[in-house]
């Protein structure tokens, strides 16, 4: 691979999620080995190139390389890149995000089956439960996004074709689509409900929660923008799970901004694009509704939310603030609030 210009920052911007220097640790088998550095390029906004773009296998790549990071066992650089630029399709050969490159050992994958399996080697060889297989969250949740695109093409054709009518609540020719995708979020709710576990699988976080929490949240932010689709309330472990997610570093961390989200399936669907959308700031939403919230409440989730953080098993916004490093500053290790605990809760 030839080597990116990072002077080239038209066609670059950096995040840097690194920890400090190489640092020696003994693995599973009793030696020692070498942190490995890793380099994740995922791409950028369509918006600004200097943003995080909505690829949800960016993402969840992203949040697994976090989630071993954090227990201090790689060193991970992120890089948004623009992949119409010339200097990135000079260097990648025609390749896209998520692209993973080890420059010590001079490797780069390219597909996302072998991406997975060189973050699943590091896991493993460490012994964190990263990759925990549970047959029952995997069948729960592996259409889910299938679903929405569905639902989501159904809606969107229906508007654009029917653009002078007016209709109140589900049009019936969408309404399949929108019911086989609130069972399939209902059912994730009751899997909740009956693990009453903070995340998916137990109380840390695994590959099932890495692939399901961006989903939901392109689900959230899309469907509501796009088609007017919100989330039914009454899911109440469905939306304490989303509040996991708003609480969780790597996800945090991660996530693209709702403006970034909507012009990726604007562009998906060859809908206009509203110049006015992308002058505004950028938001995250990273909040519930008041009553999902309320409802959370009177089931007392929040308080199992709390518990859970105070055993250490929160990876919350403090957290991430401590590890943002601003564009192009070339920063090596993390900033943050004076105190911060980069690499667990306060």
């Amino acid at each position: 691979m030839d080597n990116v210009d990072e002077n080239d920052v038209t066609s670059l911007s950096v995040t840097r999620v690194d920890s400090c220097d190489h640092l020696k640790m003994n693995n599973a088998s009793g030696g020692e080995s070498v942190k490995p550095f890793l380099e994740l390029f995922v791409k950028a906004s369509g918006v600004d190139n200097r943003r995080i773009g909505a690829c949800l296998f960016c993402q969840e790549f992203w949040m697994e390389l976090y989630a071993l990071y954090e227990i201090n066992l790689v060193r991970v650089e992120v890089k948004t890149v623009n992949v119409n630029s010339e200097p990135f399709k000079r260097s990648f050969l025609g390749a896209l995000p998520p692209i993973l490159v080890e420059p010590d050992k001079e490797l780069m994958y390219t597909d996302n089956r072998e991406i997975e399996r060189r973050i699943f080697h590091i896991a493993k060889e460490f012994s964190v439960p990263l990759f925990e297989k549970d047959i029952t969250v995997d069948k729960s949740i592996e259409s889910l996004y299938r679903n929405f695109k569905v639902f989501l093409k159904a809606k969107t054709d229906y508007m654009r074709e029917n653009y002078q009518v007016s209709y109140a609540g589900v049009p019936s020719p969408v309404v399949p689509a929108h019911n086989k995708l609130v069972e399939q979020l209902t059912s994730i709710d009751k899997l909740l409900a009956q693990r009453s576990t903070r995340y998916l699988v137990g109380s840390t976080m695994t590959m099932y929660d890495c692939e399901l929490m961006p989903r939901l949240h392109h689900i959230r932010i899309a469907g509501q923008h796009l088609c007017a689709f919100e989330i039914p309330h009454t899911l109440v472990h469905l939306w304490n799970y989303m509040l996991t997610a708003y609480r969780t570093a790597a996800f945090i961390e991660s996530c693209p901004a709702d403006q970034d989200i909507n012009y990726h399936y604007k562009e998906q669907l060859g809908l206009p694009h509203r110049q006015k959308d992308y002058l505004q700031t950028p938001l995250k939403t990273h909040t519930i509704p008041d009553e999902a919230l309320e409802n959370i409440k009177q089931l007392g989730l929040d308080k199992l939310v709390r518990a859970s953080r105070r055993c250490g098993h929160a990876h919350d916004a403090l957290s991430a603030h401590a590890l943002a490093i601003c564009v192009h500053t070339g920063a090596r290790k993390p900033v943050g609030p004076k105190g911060a605990n980069p690499l667990g809760c306060p």
